[in-house]
Parts: structure tokens; sequence; C-alpha cells
């Protein structure tokens, strides 16, 4: 239902995004789906704009450690 809420590019994007990583598709979708539903889409979603969600929903600043131990 969300694809056509999307451009073109907005649509490979997804599909790039759906193939790495499904659950984060899921959820992009069930946003996009929810705007729709609350009217606050007023056009297709464009390439930028699904740029802009992805970090919306997942923050940059995501902080992923890791530890080397030497023996």
């Amino acid at each position: 239902m969300a694809k056509q809420y999307l451009s073109q590019e907005a649509l490979v994007r997804f599909g790039n995004l759906k193939s790495a990583h499904p659950d984060k598709a899921f959820q992009v979708s069930a946003v996009i789906c929810q705007l729709a539903n609350e009217g606050h889409l007023k056009s297709v979603i464009n390439d930028q704009q699904f740029k802009d969600l992805l970090l919306r929903i997942e923050p940059e600043n995501r902080q992923s450690s890791f530890r080397i131990m030497r023996k």
C-alpha cells in the first residue's frame, strides 16, 4: 500500500531497503501508511523526502560499540 505514495526513485530506494533491512522497511511502510491515512501526504514522496523519513526513524547519532581484545 505504501508503494503508491512513493516516486520512482524513492521506490527503488525502498526496494533496496527492503532487501537489506526488511524490518526497517516494514516500519517505514507503516509510517507512510499512517501519514496517508491521516491526510498528511499532499503528493507522492520523492527520494529526498524518503531519505529524510529514514533519518527520522533511525537517527544518525546511533552509536555502535565494539572492543578489540588482544591476547
